[in-house]
């Protein structure tokens, strides 16, 4: 039972230990894909802008 108990707290430790880590890794992830979104976004509206459509399309757009 406490060799278990030993078991546990070590994987619960290293476990807390890599948390940083993890989260580094998706915040990475997230402003990556932040930065693919703008550029996908850019990449649009100039498309967007560059075809003849209604006015109307366009304000829904802004």
């Amino acid at each position: 039972m406490n060799n278990e108990l030993t078991e546990m707290a070590d994987r619960a430790a290293k476990n807390a230990a890599s948390a940083p880590l993890i989260m580094d890794d998706v915040i990475e992830k997230l402003d990556l894909q932040r930065y693919i979104g703008r550029k996908f976004e850019e990449k649009l509206r100039k498309e967007i802008y560059n075809t003849p459509i209604s006015s109307t399309l366009l304000l829904a757009l802004n």
